[in-house]
């Protein structure tokens, strides 16, 4: 690995690939990541468990590219390895392996009649399953579904894992279908719910089951961010409102002039995972919008470092130019190089490989006459003794690349406000907005509605 020591300086917790590294074909990122794995990995004995080790979290997130580039999931475990397990562990033996023999014998040994392991499984409760079954027809004492539901759960595992899900979703349409075409219609709800089945497949979660549960004595304060009606809209910090306002502009983009839009598709790159394609597809519904046809008209990237990102930023212009793309989003542009380049002694290349990134954003935008939106972070002063500590993240960098800078805060009574901080003819002002079904909506705190 003389190429790794080199790039990291020689220093194991400062290690990572060289960016050619990430651009390699199947077979040598199958021949990479089996010689890392030898190095700085191991396989447990009975059940298919494999972990790559590293004290440097930023190489582990390139491995983990390269891992998803070959279609295996894996779990960072305490920012110091990546647990891979289930049937990803069994695809990881049988498509990257071992040179060592004792490795090999591990993997010899799994036992694969397990289809489920706890890692890898979809918290689905049975209650869906039977009432799936109820709108299909098929009650539990069905043959067809014994069959179905009961080869994907093993007497000791109550839920299925990711695979054997995808394949059940697959059978029960592939049946409603044959069944459709002999003359029975079944209600939308069963469709609605293999939808919803079929997102907790392809997203990116990973599930952990809960070992221990203490009691508290006493009151505890709890915070639950929701979406209504989707209780399960995942939220980071202060970024709430910014996917919010990323998604509605990803629709607003797609609309004809006459409606204030721009006739044109949209580039999302995502670094977060906070975009949602079925809020997307609630907002468009809500709206009056052709929601099937809002989706077609994103192309959605989502990338896993800053390498990463820098690279589709690389790769947009062509894109941006064939698909007419009118709006490009970054939600958000932060992400990655602050939790990459830690400490003040990286500050600097930080710094200088941020303002690289931006001026390709400007370079695009003016090539091309379109529109490119990017979300930050927000971070505390600490010497601040007077008004907010808040300020946005990446400094002065950040600043003088953007045309239009907007600070987004909470505001009581559910409503937030958008703050405009600079601009080159906007008079600095202030509006409150509230998330709602259609997305973001104008509104008026109690205070001023008789103003």
């Amino acid at each position: 690995m003389p190429t790794l020591k080199n790039s990291g300086e020689g220093k194991t917790a400062r290690k990572l690939l060289p960016k050619q590294a990430l651009c390699l074909g199947e077979e040598e990122t199958k021949a990479l990541v089996r010689a890392y794995f030898d190095g700085d990995g191991w396989a447990q004995e009975k059940e298919p468990l494999v972990e790559l080790y590293s004290v440097h979290r930023p190489l582990l997130e390139q491995l983990r590219f390269l891992l998803l580039k070959l279609g295996i999931y894996t779990r960072m475990r305490y920012g110091k390895s990546l647990a891979i397990s289930g049937e990803y562990a069994v695809k990881f033996a049988n498509e990257i392996g071992s040179d060592r023999s004792a490795t090999l014998e591990k993997f010899s040994k799994w036992d694969l009649k397990r289809r489920n392991v706890t890692a890898d499984v979809i918290p689905v409760p049975r209650k869906i399953f039977r009432r799936l079954g109820h709108l299909l027809g098929l009650n539990s004492e069905s043959p067809v579904w014994k069959r179905w539901v009961k080869n994907y759960l093993v007497a000791d595992q109550t839920y299925p894992s990711r695979q054997t899900l995808q394949e059940l979703i697959q059978n029960i349409r592939s049946f409603s279908k044959d069944a459709e075409k002999a003359g029975f219609t079944f209600e939308k709800e069963a469709e609605q719910i293999l939808d919803r089945l079929n997102t907790l497949v392809e997203s990116d979660l990973a599930w952990e089951k809960v070992l221990n549960v203490e009691g508290k004595n006493g009151v505890v304060e709890m915070v639950d961010y929701e979406v209504n009606p989707h209780h399960n809209y995942i939220v980071n910090g202060f970024v709430t409102h910014n996917s919010q306002i990323c998604m509605k502009l990803s629709i607003q983009t797609q609309l004809p002039a006459a409606e204030g839009g721009l006739e044109g598709k949209v580039l999302f790159i995502d670094t977060e995972g906070t975009f949602a394609a079925q809020r997307v597809f609630q907002m468009a519904q809500a709206s009056g919008q052709d929601a099937d046809k809002i989706l077609d008209g994103i192309i959605y990237s989502r990338v896993y470092n800053s390498d990463h990102q820098i690279l589709t930023v690389d790769h947009a212009f062509k894109i941006c130019k064939e698909e007419n793309i009118k709006l490009l989003v970054v939600d958000s542009i932060l992400s990655h190089f602050r939790g990459e380049y830690i400490g003040r002694e990286s500050l600097s290349e930080r710094q200088q490989r941020l303002n690289s990134h931006l001026h390709k954003l400007l370079r695009i935008a003016q090539a091309l006459n379109l529109a490119v939106v990017v979300t930050n972070q927000v971070q505390a002063n600490p010497q601040a003794f007077f008004g907010d500590p808040m300020r946005p993240a990446g400094g002065n960098i950040m600043a003088h690349a953007s045309t239009h800078r907007i600070m987004l805060k909470k505001s009581s009574q559910g409503l937030r406000v958008a703050k405009v901080i600079d601009s080159p003819y906007l008079p600095e002002s202030e509006t409150y907005f509230h998330i709602t079904e259609k997305g973001v909506e104008d509104a008026v705190p109690r205070n001023k509605r008789d103003e």
